[in-house]
């Protein structure tokens, strides 16, 4: 299981691994929730505290500044799935738009745009691709209408029409005939990582406000895995641990919040026939635990 307290993460991704530093140490909480659909609910706390990482205690917050926390959590907590499904399932083959057409669909309607979206993708499993596989995300137009992006693999079966036209990268843009709500527009990946990261910038805040509590915010096939994670105190500092790791090391990021600073350091990708960094020796050595798939 996952250390209730950590300040060491390792996200055990299919072609490498990922070692998060936290400055500070991270206590777990689960009154957040996201279930298999992308679905996010809360669990009912009493009475109304939140965690200060600054004081170490539970303080009474108001109603609005628990809003605006959970607001910020789901958000966060829902773009740090998306990211380890589209990461940890590559490669992708295809990048999908779908829009919808309003003669047949109201495009400003988010529940009906979701439930066409279900309509069509429970279609395709059961006529055309039984394996597909997907991760989506909606969009809200300027205007206020809805459409989704995703990414894709194993749908070789569906039709795909050749257009005229060329994206900003020069490749060909097709279209999907099976689809008949609306319009699609389909690319064939050329970079998986680039795609991964695309994706997530369709997430942004206009989906988690009050009135969408409950609702999905992507769509996933069954068929995708998350990544395994183990985690572990650290007793040393991030310059220790990026001496420990040594030559593994491939790049560095970091970000900060107003409650912690994290570290993110990806190791060199898995190579056949080659010593590889040995993640699960090296949680060991710091004391962590064993590693499960992530939620």
């Amino acid at each position: 299981m996952i250390n209730d307290e950590y300040n060491i993460k390792i996200v055990h991704y299919k072609n490498y691994d990922e070692v998060q530093f936290f400055r500070d140490s991270v206590i777990c909480r689960d009154d957040v929730l996201i279930d298999e659909d992308g679905v996010i609910s809360h669990k009912v706390r009493e009475p109304k505290k939140i965690y200060n990482p600054f004081t170490n205690e539970m303080e009474v917050i108001s109603d609005y500044d628990e809003q605006k926390h959970y607001i910020y959590i789901s958000y966060k907590r829902t773009k740090n799935v998306v990211y380890k499904l589209a990461f940890n399932n590559q490669p992708w083959d295809w990048f999908f738009t779908f829009t919808f057409n309003k003669e047949k669909v109201d495009r400003y309607n988010y529940d009906e745009c979701c439930k066409k979206m279900s309509q069509w993708l429970n279609n395709v499993k059961k006529r055309y691709c039984f394996e597909i596989a997907y991760i989506i995300v909606p969009e809200k137009h300027k205007d206020g209408a809805w459409h989704f992006h995703g990414l894709f693999k194993n749908c070789d079966n569906l039709k795909f029409y050749e257009t005229d036209l060329i994206d900003k990268h020069g490749r060909r843009i097709y279209n999907v005939s099976q689809y008949k709500y609306g319009f699609t527009t389909a690319t064939r990946v050329d970079s998986s990582e680039n795609a991964s990261s695309y994706i997530l910038k369709y997430i942004n805040k206009d989906l988690f406000d009050e009135k969408f509590k409950n609702k999905r915010r992507y769509w996933r096939s069954k068929n995708l895995e998350m990544p395994a994670v183990s985690t572990a105190i650290f007793e040393g500092n991030k310059i220790d641990l990026m001496k420990m790791l040594g030559h593994d090391i491939d790049y560095i990021t970091s970000a900060q919040s107003v409650w912690n600073e994290g570290t993110y350091i990806q190791l060199k990708k898995h190579i056949e026939d080659t010593e590889n960094f040995d993640a699960d020796r090296f949680i060991q050595i710091i004391g962590g635990v064993e590693s499960e798939e992530d939620n």
